[in-house]
Parts: structure tokens; C-alpha cells; sequence
């Protein structure tokens, strides 16, 4: 995030937003012919393997890594080439080495997390965006934006490759020499999953560039995109960090022991990140980019409301891999994603970019209801009763919140809707003050004891 505010303010709405487009295509390329669902379906077979086994699952996937994301740099630097009409050589393929890092990054922290160490997996993501993105927001003050991609793209490279050896000698064996069969044929429905749910928020910026909106309105758009999308990573790591559990691989855990809980903590937890930003997308979008940025606060506003159904959705797909059921998934998921693609190409040129954001909030509203509703015998039950009482709560305390926007400084806002919320889930017994320690149990067991309580957990 803080590389991107530097960008922001040091290369205006315009620089931001053709660099976000650039950086978008290629994330966008990577998932799509990158990734195959290989980091997923590797976690959920590594789990509970034998060490020979869990050997050649690895190795398996290093494999299709390696095919994929040649595949993939050549790919994202056409498209880069040819779909949008700015950057020069050395960006396109500064861009294309960076996101093609960023697959290698999933990949690595998906052995480790297939090996369930959580541990090993934090520090690596932190080292690579440290140097990665920590780095270039240092140089950003002092180089231009050419020489600041190029030195991602090195600083990319030399720690993946240093992960690659300590991940090998100290986490988990891996080497290129021996193929699992039917490996893709399980990954190919995750895979469809993935891409039906980058449809709905992180193609935004791409459908914006391709559809020629506006430099400085795509700027816009991005910086508002980018806050979201951020907290978006919350959801991706939990999902992630609760499918060796869910997979049975740990003594007495299972999906339908762990489900019910989590699923009603999305319906309340993400609302601590959503309301502080809807409050205070003024106040937040001034401090971060500043006053160039005239059109972020009505589209952060909105775009952020869409934390809470990713949430469940992304669990819920997560879900449906330890149950083998991700076929269903995909389903649901490429069924959405299409309305919500038409909608976008639809809409947008006649109602402008902000209605991106309002199609963005909807199919993700309407994957995570399919979802919820197809995955309600893994659950327990959709808990509509649950939601409902929590989204009234927030959308009452926001409602509560626009009353005093002129008259309270926005931070103060922020503090006491969040504050606010958190009443309105007492009083609305949504929660009891014995499932706050309950909810810090799970995340202990989730994050650092690996260990995961029975139902009624939250």
C-alpha cells in the first residue's frame, strides 16, 4: 500500500493509474494461464502426506510452475503491448518479471503452507514485499518510475531465489524430476474459481483501461481499488490458513467442525475493516493521495462494501476444495462472473467508471449468496438470521455516521462507528462478550497453534 500512496504522490492521478493497469494486466494474465490452481489443490494434497508423497506433490507442482509462468511472461508482455497504447519496453517487461515474481510467491508460500508452517510462510511474504515493494517505495522518492520497476523486478528475483533454497533445505524437499498424474485435472475447477472471483474486484482496472476511460479517472478509480484490495488479502490468508484444517489433516478437525463458526464470523468480522472506510473515505483518500484525487472517495465508499461478501465467498471456495466439491464452485462462480463482465462493458461507457464499482459490489453479493446457499449442508445452515442482524447494524451505524459527517473530524468518526457497530452486535445478541474470547481462541488456532476447535467455536 505504501508503494502505491508514494506513486500516487509523486506521479499524480495519471501516473498511478497507467501503472496499476500495467501491473493489473499482468496479475490478471498470471492467474489466469499462471496459476491453474496449482498453489490450492497443492496445499489440499500436500496435507497429511506421507513424506515420499508429499515429496512428489511438490515436485509435481514445481513443475507446472515452471511451464506455466513461461508461458505466462510471454503472455502478460503482449498484452501489455498491445492492449493499452503507454509504457515503454523496460516497463512492459520490468511489469511482466514483477508479476511473474508474484506467482512464484504463491507458490512458495503454498508449500510451506502445505506443510503447515504457517511460521515459515509469514516471513517469507513479509521479506518479499519488504524488498519488493518496501524497496521501491524508497527509491520512488529519488529515481524515476522505470529505474524503481526495474529494481523490483532484480530485488523479485534475488529473494525468490534465496527462498527457493531455504524453503528446499529447511521446509520441505523439492525437485523437478518426478510428475504426479491427474494433478491438473484437480486443480482445473479450482482454477475456474479463481478466475470467476478476480472478475469481481481485481479486473476492475483492466476493464477501465481496455473500455479507454479516462487517464485521471482511472487514476482515481485505482486508488480507491487499491485500499480495498489490500484488505482483501485478510480474507485470502485466513481461507488459506484454514484449509489444512479443514482438510483433515490435523487429529479430530474437519470441515463440518470448523465451517459453521467461521462462516459466521465473516458475517461480522469484516465489517470492523468496512465501516472505518466507508466513514471516513474523505478523511482516509485526503491523507493517503491527496487533494488530486477528487473522485476516490465516492468509489472507495462503495467498493469497500464488497469486503464483506469476498469474505464469505473466498472461505467458502476454500471450502469447497476440502470437500471436493469445487467443481460446484466453479460453476457458480464462471455463472456470475459472466453477468458481472457484460454488466461492465455494458454500463460503464454510458454511466462512467463509478459504476464499475456498483457492478463490482453486486456480483460479488450475488457469488457469496450462491455460495452460501449451495454450501448449507457444510455449514449447518445459510445463518441468514446472523447476517441480516449484523448488516442491519452496520448499515444503521453508517446511516447514523452521515448525520454527523460535517460536524466530527473523520477519524473520530471512524473510531466511534466502529465502536458503534460493535454495540449494536451486543444488543442485538449477535455476540456475547464470551464469544470475543471464543473468536481469539480460533484465530490463535488458525494463526499460531494450528489447531482448531469443534463446532461453536465463534
Amino acid at each position: 500500500m505504501l508503494f502505491f500512496v508514494v506513486v500516487a504522490r509523486r506521479f499524480g492521478p495519471t501516473g498511478l493509474g497507467d501503472l496499476t493497469v500495467l501491473l493489473m494486466i499482468g496479475s490478471v494474465v498470471g492467474l489466469v494461464f499462471g496459476d491453474l490452481g496449482v498453489n490450492t489443490t497443492l496445499i489440499a494434497r500436500m496435507n497429511g502426506a506421507a513424506g515420499a508423497t508429499r515429496e512428489r506433490i511438490a515436485s509435481t507442482g514445481l513443475f507446472w510452475k515452471i511451464v506455466l509462468s513461461a508461458l505466462s511472461f510471454a503472455l502478460m508482455t503482449a498484452a501489455m503491448r498491445l492492449t493499452v497504447g503507454f509504457g515503454t519496453w523496460p516497463e512492459i517487461l520490468a511489469v511482466a518479471v514483477i508479476s511473474c515474481g508474484s506467482l512464484w510467491h504463491e507458490f512458495l508460500a503454498s508449500l510451506t503452507n502445505g506443510v503447515n508452517r504457517l511460521d515459515a510462510e509469514a516471513r517469507f511474504r513479509l521479506v518479499f514485499r519488504a524488498a519488493v515493494y518496501g524497496g521501491g517505495a524508497v527509491i520512488c522518492f529519488f529515481l524515476s518510475l522505470v529505474d524503481v520497476l526495474i529494481f523490483m523486478a532484480a530485488a523479485g528475483v534475488l529473494v525468490l531465489g534465496i527462498a527457493f533454497v531455504v524453503l528446499h533445505l529447511h521446509v520441505t524437499p523439492v525437485s523437478g524430476s518426478r510428475i504426479l498424474p491427474g494433478f491438473l485435472r484437480e486443480a482445473v475447477p479450482v482454477w475456474v474459481t479463481q478466475v470467476a472471483q478476480l472478475t469481481y474486484l481485481k479486473l476492475d482496472v483492466v476493464v477501465l483501461g481496455v473500455l479507454h476511460v479516462a487517464a485521471q479517472e482511472v487514476g482515481w478509480y485505482a486508488a480507491g481499488w487499491k485500499i480495498v484490495d489490500v484488505l482483501t488479502v485478510v480474507p485470502a490468508l485466513l481461507a488459506g490458513a484454514v484449509l489444512p484444517l479443514i482438510s483433515g489433516a490435523l487429529p479430530d478437525t474437519d470441515a463440518s467442525a470448523i465451517a459453521p463458526g467461521y462462516l459466521k464470523a465473516m458475517y461480522i468480522l469484516p465489517f470492523f475493516f468496512v465501516l472505518p472506510l466507508a466513514i471516513g473515505a474523505q478523511w482516509i483518500t485526503h491523507l493517503f493521495f491527496g487533494d488530486a484525487f477528487l473522485g476516490t472517495p465516492a468509489v472507495l465508499g462503495i467498493l469497500v462494501w464488497g469486503l464483506v461478501p469476498v469474505s464469505a465467498h473466498a472461505f467458502l471456495a476454500t471450502l469447497s476444495i476440502a470437500v471436493r466439491r469445487q467443481s460446484e464452485a466453479a460453476e457458480l462462480g464462471a455463472a456470475t462472473a459472466v453477468l458481472g463482465i457484460v454488466a461492465s462493458v455494458v454500463l460503464v461507457p454510458r454511466l462512467g467508471y463509478q459504476s464499475l464499482a456498483v457492478v463490482s459490489l453486486v456480483a460479488n453479493s450475488l457469488f457469496a449468496i450462491a455460495m452460501i446457499y449451495r454450501f448449507r449442508n457444510v455449514t449447518g445452515s445459510t445463518h441468514w438470521a446472523l447476517g441480516l442482524k449484523s448488516l442491519v447494524g452496520a448499515l444503521a451505524v453508517y446511516g447514523l455516521s452521515q448525520v454527523f459527517a460535517r460536524s466530527v473530524p473523520g477519524l473520530m468518526l471512524m473510531v466511534c462507528g466502529t465502536a458503534g457497530y460493535g454495540l449494536a452486535l451486543l444488543l442485538l445478541r449477535v455476540v456475547t462478550l464470551q464469544d470475543f474470547g471464543r473468536g481469539w481462541r480460533l484465530a490463535g488456532s488458525l494463526l499460531w497453534d494450528r489447531a482448531a476447535e469443534r463446532a461453536g467455536a465463534v
